[in-house]
C-alpha cells in the first residue's frame, strides 16, 4: 500500500510533512506512545508536540492562516515520515507555560493542561513552537505524494522546496497533481491531526 493525493486519510489540500525518527534519549514507538497516552489522559484530548521553528514566528503564522482557510472541517494533518534530526541525547525540560500568539509570545500566556508533557532541550532562555494534536493515526506506507512547497519569502507555492527552507524539519505543502515527490525515499508513518489554533508557543518559567 501506498500514500497518494487521493487518499482520504490526508483529506485537506494542504498540510504539514514533518521528518520524524528516533531523538534524543527515545526512541520513535515510545515516542508515540506517550503522546497517545498524554492525549488520552489530558482534559482538553490534546497534547503539544514541540518542533523547532522558535524563530520562524510569522512563518507559522502564515502557515496557520493557510490551514484555517480550508473548506474541509475545523481539523488539519501532519504527515511524519523521512528521516529526522536525532538531535542531542540530553535530559530535556518540560515546558510549563504557552501562548496561542505565535509571533511575538510577548502576552497571552497560560499553564499547560496536567498531563501534557511539552519537551525540549532548552525552554527557560527561549521558547518552542508546538504542534496541537488531537490524534495519532499510524500508517506505516510509501508515500507517493506530489505536492508543491510554501516559498515564505515570495508568498507563493513552489515546485522545489526553498533554499532557506530545507533544513527545516516541518514544511507545508499542497497536494498537487503536477508537483513534486516530497523526498526521494518518503514513507508515510504516522498521520497527526491537529485542532485549532494548530501551533502554540511553550516555555518553562524561570
Amino acid at each position: 500500500m501506498t500514500v497518494n493525493n487521493s487518499d482520504m486519510r490526508i483529506p485537506n489540500e494542504i498540510f504539514l510533512w514533518h521528518t520524524f525518527g528516533d531523538h534524543g534519549d527515545e526512541i520513535e514507538a515510545k515516542i508515540i506512545h506517550r503522546k497517545r497516552s498524554e492525549i488520552e489522559k489530558s482534559k482538553t484530548n490534546t497534547t503539544f508536540w514541540t518542533i523547532g521553528m522558535q524563530s520562524k514566528g510569522r512563518l507559522v503564522d502564515r502557515w496557520r492562516e493557510h490551514l484555517t482557510q480550508q473548506a474541509q472541517g475545523s481539523h488539519a494533518y501532519v504527515v511524519l515520515g523521512g528521516k529526522g534530526n536525532p538531535g542531542e541525547n540530553v535530559k530535556p525540560q518540560v515546558a510549563t507555560h504557552y501562548t496561542e500568539n505565535v509571533l511575538k509570545g510577548d502576552s497571552g500566556w497560560m499553564k499547560i493542561p496536567e498531563f501534557i508533557e511539552a519537551t525540549r532541550k532548552d525552554l527557560t532562555s527561549k521558547s518552542s513552537m508546538a504542534l496541537v494534536v488531537s490524534d495519532i493515526i499510524t500508517i506505516n506506507e510509501d508515500s507517493k505524494l506530489r505536492v508543491r512547497w510554501w516559498n515564505q519569502s515570495k508568498q507563493e507555492w513552489s515546485l522545489e522546496c526553498p533554499r532557506n527552507q530545507l533544513r527545516d524539519g516541518v514544511k507545508l505543502l499542497k497536494k498537487t497533481s503536477d508537483g513534486n515527490p516530497i523526498t526521494s525515499n518518503a514513507d508515510c508513518r504516522h498521520i497527526l491531526r491537529l485542532e485549532y489554533p494548530y501551533f502554540v508557543k511553550v516555555r518553562k518559567s524561570a
